[in-house]
């Protein structure tokens, strides 16, 4: 839009200055010069004389109704060698001022009506039929600055309407223009505003964009290449040093528990707490990566009764309640089932730990989501925003965690689209709230047919998706390398093998977007098998319908 305002600015400069220099003080005295030459250069060329010796003038109608009804402001007379007049105009004033003017004389004034009028002359030879003659003419002032000022006027309105609607068909062309070079501009920030640590392989695409452009467009790449990796080495190395400090770790406990050290309890209490804390660094390192999630059909009730039933003897240890309320009924949910089981239980512990002795600890299952609330002391306001920090703990000395368990948490709900908040109760306790109502649309960016399908209830014709115990075993995701698989759905042949792909449901690695592939869209059959292609960033794969046959058989999926 600035761009545009300064185009038409820069367009209309050059009426600005034509207007300056209209309005310049020496304007009207050029104007009369020119003017008195131009009526005498009229009259030079259209002085005839006929085969009888007659003079007449050829002149153009408006300005021989000039001579003839302007008498005081204007005349011409021609006159030969001797200084007798042989044409003139009507009589009047003009022409009695212009034959009594001596000759080379420019000027003169002339009363008119108590007023006076000064009269411009200007002469010029013409050459008849081997005779010279002298052509004089009279202008006044008045008469020439009012005809200009008239036409100035007409002149002026016009240029104005000419000029404004020029300036608007510019602009709106600039505007368009703009619009239209800016357009894949607008996309490309699109896609850079949606990269965050899930989509680093996020490569902003160059076509259709300025030459002037891609150089940057390609450093930004090359910047997101190397966070991508940089960010990868990270996890791997959090992953790895976790896992392999396990080993050592069981070790060392069992070293522990075969000595007779004197502080042997406490010894085995910082190793419980070292154990936990590698544990959580797992955790964090899976939840933090899109290929550890498996999305299905789960039924969040159950799901919630196995994470309180798995911290049972947790809660009998302490006299804590544990109570899990359905108010939803059976309504399915698309997640990741063990994902899921992490985050109840992570939720349900931390409940546990910080309800007093003979407390409960109360599970809200409603339809859009999940709450577990404690009887504890709550959570101060100047804490609240640091509830979901890494390693953030509220007394670090008393807590045997690693202030990783709500981190845990909120990245599970936000691989999922979902929302995990802090709500803090009318009487006493905490509340942490799980939102699954906006993932579908909102945040998992599935295709529309499937979220209305979803929430219309189709899922709930799905089987009930076990409940699972807290371990990622179960959570491999069927990965082509650069998709998800979730659903395949096909034409088999008599003996049940799968011949055609009618839709794919998956899940792209390189932006976490979930679609629904179609011949129509996204999916291009080939010779034994399709290729499967994002239409949000335009990642591609060519995929054998031996693995597309694997997983419907693996998974029980559509394909019929």
């Amino acid at each position: 839009m600035i761009g545009t305002m300064l185009a038409v600015l820069v367009a209309a400069m050059p009426a600005i200055l034509v207007m300056l220099a209209m309005t310049s003080p020496k304007l009207p005295e050029r104007l009369l010069r020119t003017e008195l030459q131009e009526e005498l250069d009229h009259l030079i060329e259209g002085t005839r004389r006929d085969a009888k010796g007659k003079f007449f003038v050829d002149l153009k109608p408006q300005n021989v109704n000039a001579y003839d009804a302007m008498t005081k402001d204007s005349a011409y007379c021609i006159v030969d060698s001797a200084g007798n007049t042989v044409l003139q105009s009507s009589p009047g004033p003009a022409l009695d001022a212009l034959t009594a003017l001596p000759t080379g004389s420019d000027s003169m004034m002339v009363p008119s009506n108590g007023t006076v009028v000064r009269l411009r002359v200007m002469q010029g030879p013409v050459d008849l039929q081997g005779h010279r003659y002298v052509v004089r003419v009279a202008r006044s002032d008045r008469l020439v600055l009012t005809l200009s000022d008239y036409a100035g006027t007409l002149y002026l309105r016009a240029g104005l309407t000419t000029l404004l609607l020029a300036l608007l068909t510019f602009a709106i062309v600039v505007y368009w223009t703009i619009r239209r070079m800016i357009a894949p501009l607008r996309e490309v920030s699109a896609v850079a505003a949606q990269v965050n640590p899930r989509s680093l392989g996020t490569r902003l695409r160059s076509e259709g964009l300025p030459a002037d452009v891609i150089p940057l467009l390609e450093a930004f790449n090359g910047a997101l290449a190397r966070l991508e990796n940089g960010f990868r080495v990270q996890q791997e190395f959090l992953a790895a040093a976790a896992h392999e400090l396990k080993t050592p770790l069981s070790l060392l406990t069992a070293e522990i528990e075969l000595s007779n050290a004197p502080n042997r309890e406490l010894l085995l209490q910082d190793a419980g707490h070292m154990a936990r804390q590698i544990h959580q660094l797992l955790h964090l390192a899976e939840v933090s990566e899109a290929h550890n999630y498996s999305f299905e059909s789960v039924r969040l009730a159950a799901i919630l009764q196995d994470a309180a039933d798995y911290l049972i003897r947790m809660a009998e240890q302490r006299t804590v309640t544990v109570e899990v309320n359905d108010q939803c009924g059976q309504v399915p949910v698309l997640a990741d089932a063990s994902a899921v089981f992490v985050l109840a239980k992570n939720l349900i512990e931390n409940a546990i730990h910080h309800t007093p002795l003979g407390g409960r600890v109360r599970i809200e299952l409603f339809l859009g989501g999940f709450s577990v609330q404690d009887d504890g002391p709550g959570v101060a306001p100047s804490q609240q925003p640091l509830l979901f920090k890494r390693f953030w703990r509220a007394k670090p000395r008393d807590s045997m965690g690693a202030g990783l368990g709500l981190a845990i948490c909120l990245e599970i709900c936000t691989s999922h689209g979902w929302a995990l908040r802090y709500d803090a109760p009318q009487d006493r306790g905490a509340r942490f709230v799980v939102d699954t109502n906006p993932p579908l649309e909102s945040h998992l960016d599935l295709p529309t047919e499937y979220s209305r399908a979803t929430k219309a209830g189709v899922l709930a014709q799905t089987p009930c998706v076990p409940s699972c115990p807290p371990t990622r075993e179960r959570a491999t995701v069927p990965n082509t390398g650069r998709f998800h698989l979730l659903d395949v759905e096909g034409l088999r042949s008599e003996d049940d093998r799968l011949l055609e792909l009618t839709r794919v449901f998956c899940r792209c690695l390189q932006c976490s977007a979930a679609f629904t592939a179609t011949p129509a869209q996204g999916l291009e059959p080939l010779d034994g098998g399709a290729t499967l292609r994002c239409p949000k960033c335009g990642e591609h794969q060519a995929i054998s319908l031996v693995r597309f046959e694997d997983f419907a058989r693996r998974h029980g999926t559509s394909a019929s």
